[in-house]
């Protein structure tokens, strides 16, 4: 996209080849950026700007002076990039012009001559929001070099005829050319960077310096602009003494005598190497990723509109592939992130060698991949890349003498049958890379429209949950835990409710995407703070000494050390004491090693919260974790009570407990038989439906008061 604008800008320039250069840069740029104004100002001493040229709505507007007192301008002057995409006025609230203008988005960059000398400004004002500041400031970038060169030869251009020794000690090159095209003077930085003497050069023409990398057409067209306009200014290639080739700037102006009548040719010219190597640095910067060297998602998405633009014509297929290393993390921080960074450069490669010419793969983000197969007709023709990737992936990767084994799970999108524009087919692939996931990794899946609904039920309720969240629309259920030796309910556990209409919308759907979203915080800190005023109502109701357990998702735990949820505070607010607290966290948590969240859990324990681990034995248990971390519960996954089968593994878990001094609770007891097993076993706490449904607020209470100093009740 950015090519197209910085094409048309050239274009410009190239059909404007005369005296008009700034009114027909600015022109240019005002049109391929979408501003307002784009201007072109210089500053003098008394700290004013002037500018030379100013295009309003991509039309030359009049020139204007202005103060840099308290304007954006003034950073700029002083060889400063300021960028504003929204926020111009908050910025410099004293700069009237700005308001009357009623500007909001602003853009200024400095432009300097070839001593790094500030000798002006561009300028680009919006009234609204600038929808793509890397763009604008790219395209400025890119052309900066040519428009303070322009500003410098014109300032060199005033002095010549006042003073050989300026054209002497100028850093641009100079030749000066009879009628005859031969030169007849040059300045000490022609032999500089030609590496030609003056004297080598004197009466020849200035094509001993050709390149030959121009055709004669360009010449005959070089020449056609001088004699029709008086001048030339472009790019062009040259040869120095030595045979190196070399880009240059280069300005042809004619001289004539007070008659009119042509006398001299006058060539000015720099250097510009290092410009273009900028220039390509910026282009390889604005398109490609700079660890793997594959394109970037802009470039790939721009590269999958115009695949559509061609498919649509030749009424042929491609397919979008989304890649997503498997385990990746895992990998990232048991190696290193040095190694893993050669390993996404290693992934890279061999992705690129299953590419034809008119194939892309594309670096997506973090260890995500995305990748265009063209001529893809069906799934079958995707299947073959697919295999073929696969396989090559899983070979053994070798880094640093280390083997790793990585994986990946990829989505599948076909055009035109799974979408007709570039964000459908790369959403619908990434949908479809997801499922991937969730059946296992390490394989590949098209895209389905069942996978859409999916999809779009997420999304739906992720928005409806944001609603339910800002209008407390949800509720707590709570859950007796009941005491087998006492027979007396010591715990609940608090439960989230959603019932949106007449539809309830159950917590594990729903708190997965809380957690996807971000919104699991928000969901967290409603349960802990309802859990603690309904457990404070309690306490006064004479229930003193009830535990309300509350269930916290591994997202809400802190990732470093110096970012400290304030759950304690929030319990002590509510007048509790934190020993009333169980917080009940998933064995997934035990996997991730992550010495902030052991740091809180510590914190949360010595504070004197109880810690629990729920649906035990599902997950990532074992020994060493249980060991490493302050663990006073483990909660029994009700899976194991239910299947006769795992009765003994129900066995071994309660006396494991015992062993290292955990409470046990067995979850999703529903029969007599049950709770007789699981007293056999010395079980000291039980929960699940034998005993009690989750209850509301009110339900609770009655529950409680019913239950309240019969030592049996809740068994009968």
């Amino acid at each position: 996209m950015i090519d197209d604008k910085v094409n048309a800008i050239v274009r410009s320039l190239s059909e404007g080849r005369n005296k008009n250069f700034f009114p027909t840069i600015v022109k240019a740029m005002c049109r391929a950026i979408d501003a307002k104004y784009v201007f072109i100002a210089q500053v003098d001493d008394t700290n004013t700007a002037h500018t030379i040229a100013i295009s309003a709505n991509g039309e030359l507007a009049e020139n204007f002076s202005y103060s840099l007192e308290y304007t954006p301008c003034a950073e700029v002057s002083q060889n400063k990039t300021c960028i504003y995409n929204n926020t111009v006025q908050s910025a410099y609230p004293n700069d009237q012009l700005l308001i009357d203008m009623g500007i909001h988005g602003y853009i200024g960059i400095p432009l300097f001559d070839s001593m790094q000398e500030n000798i002006g400004i561009v300028v680009a004002l919006y009234e609204d929001v600038i929808e793509d500041v890397r763009m604008v400031e790219s395209i400025f970038m890119l052309f900066s070099g040519l428009m303070g060169g322009e500003l410098e030869r014109r300032s060199y251009v005033d002095q010549l005829m006042l003073s050989s020794k300026v054209i002497n000690g100028i850093g641009e090159g100079v030749l000066i050319c009879d009628i005859k095209r031969q030169i007849i003077s040059v300045n000490p930085s022609f032999e500089k960077i030609t590496g030609y003497r003056e004297d080598e050069v004197l009466g020849k023409k200035p094509n001993l310096l050709s390149s030959g990398k121009h055709c004669p057409e360009f010449y005959q067209a070089l020449w056609k602009s001088i004699e029709e306009n008086g001048w030339w200014s472009g790019e062009i290639w040259n040869r120095r003494k030595n045979g190196e080739t070399y880009p240059e700037w280069l300005t042809i102006d004619t001289l004539q005598n007070e008659h009119g009548e042509l006398t001299h040719y006058v060539g000015f010219f720099f250097d510009i190497t290092r410009r273009k190597a900028a220039e390509e640095k910026i282009h390889f910067q604005a398109n490609f990723d700079s660890l793997t060297h594959l394109a970037n998602r802009d470039k790939f998405f721009d590269f999958c509109c115009q695949s559509i633009h061609q498919a649509t014509r030749n009424k042929s297929g491609f397919a979008v592939f989304f890649i997503d290393l498997d385990i990746f993390k895992a990998i990232n921080d048991g190696f290193g992130h040095k190694t893993g960074d050669q390993l996404l450069i290693e992934v890279a490669q061999r992705i690129k060698h299953t590419l034809r010419e008119n194939d892309l793969a594309a670096r997506h983000s973090g260890d995500e991949f995305t990748l265009l197969i063209s001529e893809i007709h069906r799934q079958q023709d995707a299947i073959i890349v697919a295999e073929k990737l696969k396989n090559l992936l899983q070979e053994p990767i070798f880094v640093d003498e280390q083997q790793i084994n990585i994986t990946a799970s990829f989505g599948i999108a076909i055009y035109p049958n799974d979408g007709k524009d570039a964000d459908t087919l790369l959403n619908h692939a990434d949908q479809a890379m997801y499922q991937a996931k969730a059946q296992g990794r390490n394989r590949y899946m098209f895209f389905t429209r069942e996978l859409e609904r999916n999809a779009k039920r997420r999304i739906e309720i992720k928005q409806n949950l944001q609603t339910a969240l800002n209008q407390n629309q949800l509720s707590l259920a709570f859950q007796p835990i009941v005491n087998l030796r006492s027979k007396r309910i010591d715990k609940i556990e608090a439960l989230v409710r959603w019932q949106r209409g007449n539809e309830f919308v159950p917590p594990l759907e729903f708190i997965q995407i809380a957690e996807d979203f971000a919104l699991i915080d928000e969901v967290g800190n409603f349960v802990l703070h309802e859990s603690c005023r309904q457990l404070r109502q309690l306490h006064e109701s004479g229930y003193h000494d009830l535990i309300v357990c509350i269930n916290r998702s591994i997202k809400e735990f802190p990732l470093r050390t110096d970012a400290t949820p304030n759950w304690l505070d929030v319990i002590a607010s509510y007048g509790l004491l934190p020993s009333s607290i169980c917080f009940e966290i998933t064995e997934s948590i035990l996997a991730q090693d992550n010495d902030a969240q052991l740091s809180y859990l510590h914190t949360l324990k010595s504070s004197g919260c109880k810690i629990a681990i729920d649906d035990f034995g599902t997950g990532y248990s074992s020994l060493s974790y249980i060991q490493r971390f302050p663990i006073d519960v483990l909660k029994v996954d009700q899976s194991f009570i239910k299947n006769d089968s795992n009765k003994n593994l129900v066995a071994a878990i309660i006396a494991m407990g015992k062993s290292l001094n955990l409470d046990i609770v067995v979850e999703g007891v529903e029969q007599k038989e049950q709770v007789q097993y699981l007293e056999n076993l010395d079980c000291e706490f039980v929960q699940g439906y034998y005993f009690s449904r989750p209850l509301n607020e009110e339900n609770l209470l009655k529950f409680l008061e019913k239950n309240k100093g019969k030592r049996d009740a809740v068994l009968t």
